[in-house]
């Protein structure tokens, strides 16, 4: 079968299974690997070329890896304090023991045990971020203790590829591993070393979407690159990860990982429906008993390690319960780990099967743990509160952006607004596609983030969910809709005033449920700079949109 078919083939049965699981709450990485169970339960080896759709996955590995060092904050540990790294060590240390435990029971000894308890101890990023997003829980303390874990996990399981990458062919520690281990210091210590000057470039190519775009996607693949050398000793996984985190620190990280979402999602659709076709075309069917053995020891073992941990760290019952229940899954991290034991020969497909369809059941059914976790703490609650140890919570909570003013476009318009607003500068966030603008307001003081607002990763960053006015001086009707749509929907009690061009995209503004469509010719960036300052905010904008409409029409 040619490669386009094979390829068309497996991408329209994991749109078609991402549909079905949608439908019960599912997230689509589910639908990816039931569509891969499926080619490869009807022979996978007789329509697809392995070998091919591996590589073209491995670029989708190689882009998750990036854009995981892009969201990179190692200051971000700090946030829930040494709770965090209590939580997220003792979890791996006491998980990964278990788990051995666990392989040694079911008849896995040696590489096969230590690679099933590898796969056991991480949890998945990519399940419990899509999930909290949804929920709108990012923020919530439990999700910040989540993310800090998962934040843990993610640098052990890069760890972990590393070590991987060099072991395979049979290196031993020892000088020649010692020499590795230099290599691949000299090379992360040489990317590392280019974040100081990457701000820079991406500054200048900041200014135009599409070089920003490739300048991304070049660096990420060809550090990438560069890393899977022989020479060096890393992989492209390790690769992929640093020249992420190498432009961790540019103001210019959240457009990137923006615009390169979409391709490494195509890849990532390759890989998942691979792994699921690697489990029945290793047999996946007759080692289904041992696979439901792991998944019922994460399901349950993780959450309640996690939640008696969390307790002993002084965190009321229902903020470990939580915490506990969004960790218990096979991760992403576990499977691509699994695939390259897999081709470095150190374990057999049984293995890879086995590891694959635990994956397969835990994100499924810790998918509803997580969606109904309050139900499930409402049944449970009375029981669990009677292992509160202490109550040290209060002192946990982090400052976040609540009832603040987002203003997008800090240009002309923009500029005289944010000087109206002088007296509120602490409560504002501007966001901005100009580089140069973003940095000249940091340097003032002023909260700015570079991006389009369009995008999911901007919104979230300055918590627009929560903010109590939002005013867009950019004429686009697409960012513009997006505003009202996404405020109207998350968070309808705020303010939004926006911009359109013309009369008509003012009039389907408002019918979308805009307070205040800004149109240039009717009203100057100091007139809007009026309504929006003082305390009868709320009056002057109602008058003002009353007598725009009876010029409008």
């Amino acid at each position: 079968m040619s490669l386009f078919v094979g390829i068309a083939a497996a991408v329209i049965l994991a749109a078609l299974c991402a549909f079905l699981v949608s439908f019960l709450k599912q997230p689509t990485i589910t639908g990816f690997i039931i569509a891969g169970l499926i080619i490869g339960y009807f022979g996978y080896s007789e329509s697809f070329s392995l070998g091919t759709l591996n590589s073209l996955a491995s670029i989708g590995i190689a882009l998750l890896l990036f854009i995981v060092g892009l969201e990179m904050d190692l200051r971000s540990l700090s946030k829930v304090g040494w709770r965090a790294l209590l939580i997220g060590s003792l979890q791996m240390i006491l998980t990964f023991a278990a788990g051995l435990a666990v392989a040694g029971w079911l008849g896995f000894v040696n590489q096969a045990a230590f690679y099933i308890a590898i796969a056991v101890t991480f949890s998945s990023t990519i399940v419990v971020v899509k999930i909290y997003s949804e929920k709108r829980e990012l923020n919530s303390l439990h999700g910040k203790i989540s993310l800090s874990v998962l934040l843990l996990q993610d640098l052990a399981a890069i760890i972990v590829l590393m070590l991987s990458s060099n072991l395979h062919d049979g290196m031993h520690f020892g000088w020649p591993m010692l020499f590795t281990f230099v290599r691949g210091a000299v090379f992360v210590v040489l990317v590392l070393i280019s974040s100081k000057v990457m701000p820079a470039i991406l500054d200048f190519l900041g200014k135009s979407r599409e070089l920003l775009y490739l300048f991304g996607l070049a660096w990420g693949l060809g550090v990438a690159l560069l890393a899977g050398l022989q020479w060096f000793g890393l992989s492209i996984e390790v690769g992929g990860f640093l020249a992420g985190l190498a432009l961790a620190s540019s103001i210019e990280h959240l457009q990137i990982k923006a615009e390169l979402r979409p391709l490494r999602d195509f890849f990532l659709i390759l890989f998942f429906v691979g792994l699921g076709a690697d489990a029945f075309y290793y047999h996946g069917l007759s080692y289904i008993w041992p696979a439901i053995a792991i998944s019922v020891f994460v399901l349950m073992f993780k959450p309640i390690l996690v939640f008696f941990i969390s307790n002993l760290a002084g965190y009321r019952s229902k903020t470990s319960f939580y915490t506990g229940l969004s960790l218990g899954q096979v991760s992403e991290f576990g499977l691509i780990i699994a695939a390259l034991a897999l081709a470095y020969g150190e374990i057999s497909g049984s293995v890879l099967s086995i590891i694959t369809l635990s994956a397969v059941i835990t994100i499924f059914v810790s998918s509803y743990f997580i969606t109904f976790d309050s139900a499930i703490y409402s049944f449970m609650g009375g029981v669990l509160r009677k292992f509160e140890m202490k109550n040290s919570e209060d002192e946990q909570k982090t400052s976040e952006l609540e009832g603040h003013i987002v203003l997008v476009g800090a240009h002309r318009m923009g500029r005289s607004i944010l000087e109206a607003l002088e007296n509120d500068k602490e409560n504002i966030v501007v966001v901005d596609i100009d580089p140069e603008v973003v940095k000249g307001l940091l340097a003032q003081g002023i909260k700015a983030v570079y991006g389009d607002i369009a995008d999911t990763d901007v919104r979230e960053a300055i918590n627009m969910s929560k903010a109590s006015l939002i005013i867009s001086t950019a004429p686009d009707e697409k960012d513009s809709a997006v505003i009202v749509n996404f405020t109207r929907r998350f968070n309808p009690s705020a303010k939004i005033i926006v911009s359109a061009e013309n009369e008509t995209e003012a009039k389907r503004l408002y019918d979308s449920g805009a307070d205040y469509v800004i149109l240039p010719r009717f009203l100057s960036g100091a007139e809007i700079a009026k309504i929006v300052a003082g305390d009868d905010r709320e009056g002057r904008i109602l008058r003002r949109r009353k007598a725009d409409l009876k010029l409008i029409g």
